[in-house]
């Protein structure tokens, strides 16, 4: 059985050695002071399976879409943002790996999509059947004022 266990965003995220490293992870709100506006993130994907299955390099499906898409808006060059990705998953069994032991493969992408204006946006992972979803919001930032 092969699963996906988790998807997370963050500022950006590397795997080294199988292990999963991320700057800024987690996050579900992004502040900017104006849009339409880059913005530089990571998409992590963990996935968890048996290894012979991995070995039928399974694809990965990643899109990043409005929640709701809206309307262009006027003077906005390319104000509906959608982003799609697919990856073959490729593994071996580690060597000592138990016959019913499960292995965990990381999936880091990193990149800059531009996202033309405030609002809910949706990473969605897909793998087989199985589907994970994590959603953001773009705000326009609220400027402080120290007295």
């Amino acid at each position: 059985m092969i699963e996906i266990e988790y998807v997370t965003i963050a500022d950006s995220v590397e795997v080294v050695n199988g292990k999963l490293y991320m700057m800024g992870g987690g996050w579900n709100i992004l502040n900017s002071p104006t849009f339409p506006m880059p913005m530089r993130f990571g998409i992590a994907v963990a996935i968890c399976a048996d290894p012979d299955e991995l070995e039928k390099q399974p694809n990965l499906h990643i899109n990043v879409s409005p929640v709701s898409p809206s309307p262009a808006v006027p003077g906005v060059m390319g104000s509906i943002v959608a982003l799609d990705m697919d990856a073959k998953i490729q593994g071996n069994r580690p060597q000592g790996l138990a016959v019913d032991s499960k292995q965990r493969v990381f999936v880091a992408v990193n990149g800059n999509i531009p996202l033309p204006q405030a609002g809910k946006y949706r990473v969605t992972a897909t793998l087989g059947k199985e589907t994970k979803i994590v959603e953001f919001e773009a705000k326009i930032a609220v400027p402080v004022t120290i007295h």
